[in-house]
């Protein structure tokens, strides 16, 4: 191990104090400890007296601590490497010491030894000291240190963490809680057996890169904590933070891979010694930051604030309550309509997700579903709006069979990636002999980006080729969908909202929707505009040769029982 005990323990403090319980000893155990002088190391360990087989060798390379503690009679705290700890004294500038000593040896896989040495003896080549004495504490479930990376662990972060939150000495503590974007993908391209070789690699890259001062340490899985001392700013955290993204930003190189590279997600909190805050709020909070990080994008630096705290609650609690009404199936679906502009008849509705709060009333998509999809609820989801689109799609059928109505359904990211989606959907519309109205799939921008796409277009091109229809939604938000138009043909484009509201302000925003509008039809797709709220917006887009809209001002999303009624008594017209 790299981490010293001048490094982690100071002059008075035992850090294992309060979680050692070694179990009970037999008073004739006795020990013989060989150290190498000159690196430190621990040559091996043999213990004698046990009741099973009389004797243990326990041969050493690199799993016993340096952190290991000692004390003089007098009570001295004995520091520095195992060496120094183990009583040689410093041998070379004959240091003092007093036996008999207490020294307590923690070893990663949770082997425990208090040793009360009572002898020394140095070679005459000055290179190796044995110790002797008796065992007065011997344990098997102690581990403090992380047994794939050596780095410590979570019990070992929380108790250094307590420890210097009560040291007069230390002026500013910063937290850092980071891990890898999409390691879960690395796993499945490279098998887990790479993935712990990344790990591995991981923290000694972060070990190297901080240096001595900064605990480094693994909570679980791919992530990793820093903590530093003496940071007083949010500038010197940053700072912190910006060299643990350059440190990794080096591509890792394995002898069956050529390179993989990784890109961190970082919470960080600072806080002070003496804080209000214990142990574990401080990791909680820098492990919030990080999960801003990971909802607003990835490989990015966010420090904590009290609005985390707040919002991170909420979204508990969402989840919890998301979960329970996909579980009873209570998520409700509404209908847009959708307009041509010829002759403003309506032709197509758009299934949209509303969700009854318990305590914010009734929400729509754009609220909850993103909740759904981290929450890896979200293909279960959007299974169950296609089911039951499909089913009020036949009910509508069923009372108007002459009805000329396609029904678009929005699907989201995680039911693409599902390799399933296509053939159980074919079996569903199979199931009801094509006694439904034409079903079109609304695929976001978003739904089809990186890992997504490969898979996303296999089954897309199955459910096409099927006759199942396909719009791509939502083009031009955040700048996004072009290049999906060169891989896939869709039956019908839908412009962004977000762009649609600009048009009667913006030249710059008529010129894209123009040009846009142009493009797109050449391809062989009609264009739709979703969010027309004015006459002049309606006219424009006419003159743009936009084909169809939908907008709250043109009519309102209405429940199925609501659209049937609308239905009887006018037909499509507005």
């Amino acid at each position: 191990m790299n981490l010293k005990g001048s490094d982690l323990i100071s002059d008075g403090d035992d850090v294992f104090s309060d979680t050692i319980t070694a179990g009970p000893v037999n008073d004739d155990l006795t020990f013989e400890l060989v150290v190498d002088l000159h690196s430190g190391a621990i040559c091996g360990i043999t213990v004698t007296g046990l009741p099973d087989d009389g004797r243990i060798d326990v041969l050493l390379g690199k799993s016993f601590l340096n952190c290991a503690i000692g004390r003089d009679r007098t009570g001295k705290l004995l520091l520095g490497r195992v060496v120094d700890i183990l009583l040689a004294g410093r041998v070379a500038s004959n240091q003092p010491f007093d036996l008999p000593a207490v020294v307590r040896l923690v070893e990663t896989e949770g082997f425990f030894l208090e040793l009360v040495v009572e002898s020394t003896v140095v070679t005459q080549s000055q290179s190796v000291i044995s110790l002797t004495g008796s065992v007065s504490g011997l344990s098997h479930s102690l581990s403090r240190f992380d047994g794939l990376t050596e780095l410590p662990n979570l019990g070992f972060i929380h108790a250094y963490l307590a420890q210097i939150l009560e040291s007069a000495e230390v002026r500013g503590i910063c937290v850092l809680v980071l891990d890898m974007d999409r390691f879960s993908s690395i796993n499945e391209a490279y098998g887990f057996e790479l993935g712990d070789d990344l790990l591995g690699a991981v923290g000694d890259r972060l070990k190297s890169a901080l240096g001595p001062n900064v605990l480094v340490g693994r909570l679980y899985t791919d992530m990793f904590t820093a903590i530093a001392t003496d940071v007083t700013s949010d500038e010197q955290a940053v700072r912190i933070a910006r060299h643990i993204q350059s440190a990794l930003a080096e591509p890792f190189h394995f002898d069956d891979v050529s390179s993989v590279s990784v890109t961190p997600s970082i919470g960080v909190v600072r806080v002070i010694a003496g804080s209000r805050h214990n142990a574990s709020e401080i990791l909680t909070m820098a492990v919030r930051a990080r999960g801003v990080v990971k909802r607003s994008g990835f490989g990015g630096i966010e420090i904590y604030d009290e609005q985390h705290f707040r919002d991170s609650s909420k979204r508990v609690l969402d989840e919890v309550l998301l979960r329970k009404a996909v579980s009873d199936g209570t998520i409700n679906l509404v209908y847009l309509p959708i307009y041509s502009l010829s002759g403003m008849g309506m032709v197509a509705i758009e299934a949209l997700m509303r969700w009854e709060h318990p305590e914010r009333g009734q929400i729509d998509a754009a609220e909850f579903s993103y909740i759904a999809e981290e929450a890896g609820i979200g293909r279960e989801l959007s299974r169950q709006v296609v089911t039951m689109a499909v089913e009020q799609s036949v009910n509508l059928w069923r009372r108007f069979p002459a009805l000329e109505l396609r029904l678009d359904v929005n699907i989201a990211e995680s039911y693409l990636r599902d390799s399933s989606v296509a053939l159980e959907l074919i079996q569903l519309l199979e199931s009801r002999s094509g006694q439904h109205v034409p079903i079109c799939l609304d695929v976001s921008v978003g739904s089809l980006s990186g890992s997504s796409w490969e898979r996303g277009e296999t089954q897309l091109k199955a459910l096409a080729d099927y006759g199942v229809g396909l719009n791509l939604d939502n083009l031009g938000e955040d700048g996004a969908g072009l290049s999906l138009l060169a891989r896939l043909k869709f039956d019908q484009v839908k412009m962004a909202k977000s762009l649609i509201v600009q048009l009667d302000r913006s030249e710059r925003a008529r010129t894209i929707v123009q040009s846009a509008t142009e493009m797109i039809k050449r391809l062989g797709s009609s264009v739709c505009a979703i969010g027309v709220e004015t006459p002049d917006q309606l006219s424009l887009l006419r003159g743009m040769g936009v084909e169809y809209v939908a907008g709250f001002s043109l009519g309102r999303p209405m429940s199925a029982e609501g659209l049937e009624m609308q239905i009887a008594l006018n037909g499509l017209s507005m």
